[in-house]
Formats: structure tokens, C-alpha cells, sequence
């Protein structure tokens, strides 16, 4: 319970960032599949630039979504994801977009949103494991082992 989100999130960070990074390097080439206009190949390029380098972080939030989950409370992760996600986009689009109105404020919401929902998951998932009782560690350790 305590271990396995830590080794799925250096998992998830790994596998998630290595293939950003990959999708990155070759931005405009994927974005030319989808429209040949330069000038949406560089508004696609745009986004991917500033969202895929922290994408791993949405995988990294959905391990201790599913890690909550996973422990039998699934309203949880579900209100925190969605009031999270949706909630600080909105709030995103009403503060700092309002104050500077351009593609890359717009753009840096999507991590900011995952960031900030990741954290509060964690402290859930924290809190959650806190309250377990010490027998039940115990017997999960050994089902583990």
C-alpha cells in the first residue's frame, strides 16, 4: 500500500516523460499528419511544447487516483479529478488567462491543473493510509511478500 504507488509513479514518470519527449522532438512532423496549415502546425507545436514536457505528471496523478480506488473509496479520487481538473481550468481561464490573454497562458492551465490535482490526491491518499489499522499493513506486507 505505501510502496507500490511510488514504484507505478517512477514507472508512469519514466515511460510517460521518455515518450513526451519523444512526441516533442518530432512535434511538427505529428502535427503535419492531422493538418498541413503552417500555421496550425505551430500553434500545435505550442502546445505540445509546454504540455507534454509535464504530461507524465496526469499518469502520476492517476496512480494515487487508482491507489484510492483501489483501497475501496472511489467517490474520492472521482470529485478530487474532476473538481480538480475541471475547477482549476475554469479558475485558470478566469484569473491568469483573463490577465494575459495568449495561447501559452492558456496552455500552461492543462499542467498546472494536473500539478495541483496530483498533490491533493496525494494528500488524500496520505491521510487515507494514516487511518489504516496496523494489522491490516501487516497482513498486505506479507500478501506482498
Amino acid at each position: 500500500v505505501r510502496i507500490s504507488p511510488m514504484i507505478t509513479g517512477v514507472l508512469v514518470t519514466i515511460a510517460g516523460f521518455s515518450s513526451s519527449m519523444l512526441m516533442l522532438a518530432f512535434a511538427g512532423e505529428l502535427s503535419s499528419l492531422f493538418n498541413g496549415d503552417p500555421q496550425v502546425i505551430g500553434y500545435s507545436t505550442l502546445r505540445i511544447g509546454i504540455t507534454f514536457p509535464l504530461y507524465f505528471t496526469f499518469g502520476f496523478m492517476q496512480t494515487f487516483a487508482f491507489q484510492i480506488r483501489g483501497m475501496g473509496r472511489s467517490l474520492l479520487p472521482m470529485v478530487v479529478s474532476v473538481t480538480g481538473i475541471s475547477g482549476i481550468r475554469l479558475l485558470w481561464l478566469y484569473t491568469a488567462f483573463a490577465g494575459n490573454r495568449t495561447l501559452e497562458t492558456l496552455y500552461i492551465g492543462y499542467p498546472a491543473s494536473w500539478i495541483t490535482t496530483m498533490l491533493i490526491l496525494i494528500v488524500c491518499y496520505v491521510v487515507i493510509v494514516r487511518k489504516l489499522p496496523k494489522e491490516d499493513m501487516c497482513l498486505e506486507l506479507r500478501a506482498e511478500g
